[in-house]
């Protein structure tokens, strides 16, 4: 997996990866999950501009009839939010799909019933990047100053990404044990943080009180929300374990995504 080994080849440096990490802290949410969805939406936006004739591309396509409901949503909304798209390319792939899908129909039950049961080509890329970015969030925890920058920042692991990233230290072996409970006490201290706003919020919500509520205390619940449940990725994303073991799907078309 090309994503893993570059996170390994450069571990302890300020690489891309690093970079990317700390451009995401920068937002009140789950650093991972910005990335994941920035990776989502990367990667549809790659098969729409590069990959609609690619015949291996189309081939992973017809397994599945196009991708799952929720990435073809997020397709049909990219396509519409971008002016320069015309809907050619959803067409040409589309159409493509439907005409499967009839020989199939055409074919048979059996056939009927099989068709479409492939797994969708971005969610299996967005796995492989998910694994990627907590393994790499865990190891520049240990070996850079990443855990200041997070401690310093408005960004909040969700419970999902924590947990996978506390899992990941815990692989690396004894010398993360340190990195493991700094990363545990400034977790804590920004869902302390997180709390006390909306008892904030709460307490201004009584007419007696004068103070006007802040833009962060009006948006504690949402960033509650988020912490809880993670950010808005596939919801086969976010049912889908984290491996213990690193077994990278081969990808395609990964480059421009980072």
């Amino acid at each position: 997996m090309r994503f893993l080994k570059r996170t390994r080849r450069k571990a302890g440096a300020k690489d891309l990866i690093y970079a990317r990490l700390e451009e995401a802290m920068e937002r009140p949410e789950c650093p991972i999950c910005f990335l994941l969805s920035k990776a989502e939406r990367g990667l549809i936006e790659e098969i729409l501009y590069e990959h609609v004739q690619d015949p291996v591309v189309r081939k992973q396509l017809r397994s599945s009839l196009g991708l799952c409901p929720y990435h073809a949503w997020l397709l049909h909304d990219i396509t519409l939010s971008r002016p320069e798209m015309d809907g050619l390319g959803v067409t040409i792939i589309y159409e493509d799909m439907l005409s499967t899908y009839l020989e199939a129909l055409l074919s048979g039950e059996e056939q009927e019933a099989e068709a479409g049961n492939g797994p969708c080509i971005v969610c299996e890329h967005v796995r492989e990047f998910e694994v990627g970015y907590v393994e790499a969030f865990a190891g520049r925890v240990v070996e850079t100053g990443l855990l200041t920058t997070y401690d310093k920042s408005p960004a909040i692991l969700c419970v999902r990404h924590y947990r996978a990233v506390r899992d990941a230290l815990k692989r690396i072996g004894s010398g993360a044990t340190e990195a493991m409970e700094r990363l545990k006490a400034v977790q804590a201290r920004k869902i302390e943080s997180l709390i006390k706003l909306m008892k904030e919020y709460i307490r201004k919500q009584d007419y007696r009180v004068k103070e006007g509520v802040t833009a962060d205390e009006a948006r504690a619940w949402r960033v509650a929300l988020q912490v809880l449940k993670g950010g808005r990725n596939s919801p086969s994303i976010l049912s889908y374990k984290i491996p213990r073991s690193k077994k990278g799907i081969l990808a395609r078309f990964s480059r421009k995504v980072l």
